[in-house]
């Protein structure tokens, strides 16, 4: 055998060199190959191009959005999520209330509602509707909120104490 037999020899054992999955079945050299082209590399994300993108009804009441009254004709070469976003818009303006907010959260999302509180020293906290929690356990909170001793609780305090000091 001379050299050059001998290399293409050990390059050939090399490829025929058999792997087993962990069932105990031979994988496929081919198959390896192109399953270690397609590994995760660090620092790289395992979704790279992200979640499906397309919106047909969002990206349709954006175009719709764009037009003027006098163009929202319905015409029969529209497409369905065009259409649809036609006659939305057509009730909105009609006074459609629901319409007119659907709309709006499609194109701007949903409004955020803020709840502001103003302090002001010395005045009373009035608390109105279906809390759902007991007066005692709010006015509890509250006082931890705001840093307040519970009078309730440094009864209780004194009275353990006061029952281990008698021990």
């Amino acid at each position: 055998m001379n050299q050059s037999e001998e290399r293409r020899f050990s390059v050939d054992t090399k490829e025929l060199e058999i792997r087993t999955d962990r069932l105990g079945r031979r994988i496929n050299p081919k198959s390896l190959r192109a399953l270690q082209a397609h590994k995760f590399k660090p620092g790289q994300s395992g979704n790279p191009g992200g979640n499906y993108k397309r919106r047909p009804f969002t990206d349709a009441i954006a175009i719709v959005a764009t037009m003027r009254v006098k163009d929202l004709k319905i015409l029969p070469t529209d497409s369905v999520p065009v259409v649809m976003a036609k006659s939305l818009f057509m009730r909105g303006i009609e006074g459609n209330v629901a319409a007119f907010t659907e709309l709006a959260n499609r194109l701007e999302g949903k409004p955020t509602q803020r709840a502001q509180y103003e302090n002001v020293p010395g005045t009373a906290v009035q608390v109105s509707g279906n809390v759902g929690v007991r007066s005692r356990d709010l006015v509890r909170t509250l006082r931890e909120i705001y840093g307040l001793n519970d009078p309730e609780s440094e009864k209780r305090r004194a009275q353990s104490s006061a029952g281990n000091r008698l021990m």
